[in-house]
C-alpha cells in the first residue's frame, strides 16, 4: 500500500470517493470474498489481501478530524464493517479489524492521537453498530 490513498471529497468533504483501487495486506485471512454494498467494492482473499475498488465510499473516521493516516485507516476499517454488518464476513472478524485500525493509524503517521481515536473507534464499532444493527 502507498504511503497516501488517492480519492476525491464528496458530498460536500464529508465522504470520500476512491479514485484508484488500493491494495492492504491484511492479518484478516482464511476468507474469500466479494463485497459490493453500500458504496463499497472490495475483494478480501485467504491470504489477507484486501483491495478496495476505484469508485467505493466512504465517510471516513465516525466523528474524528480526518487527518491522513485517519483517512487511509477509516478505508480499510470501513470495508470490513460493511462486510461485518452485511453478513459476509462473521462478526468475530470486526474485532480484528478494529485492532488493524488502531495499527494503521500508527503506520501512517498518527502516534499519539492514535491513542484516543483508535478507542473511540472500537466503541462505536463494538457497541453502536450492534446496537445498530438490532434496531
Amino acid at each position: 500500500m502507498s504511503s497516501g490513498i488517492s480519492y476525491e471529497l464528496i458530498e460536500g468533504g464529508k465522504r470520500g470517493l476512491l479514485t484508484q483501487h488500493e491494495v492492504f495486506a491484511d492479518s484478516i485471512k482464511g476468507y474469500r470474498v466479494t463485497y459490493s454494498g453500500f458504496g463499497m467494492y472490495c475483494r478480501l482473499y485467504p491470504h489477507g489481501e484486501l483491495i478496495i475498488d476505484k469508485g467505493s465510499i466512504w465517510d471516513f473516521g465516525s466523528f474524528a478530524i480526518d487527518t491522513p493516516a485517519m483517512v487511509i485507516a477509516s478505508l480499510e476499517h470501513d470495508a470490513f464493517c460493511v462486510m461485518t454488518n452485511a453478513r459476509v464476513l462473521p462478526w468475530s472478524v470486526r474485532m480484528q479489524a478494529d485492532k488493524n485500525f488502531f495499527a494503521r493509524l500508527g503506520e501512517n503517521g498518527s502516534t499519539v492521537s492514535r491513542w484516543w481515536r483508535a478507542p473511540a473507534v472500537m466503541i462505536y464499532s463494538q457497541m453502536v453498530a450492534r446496537w445498530k444493527d438490532k434496531v
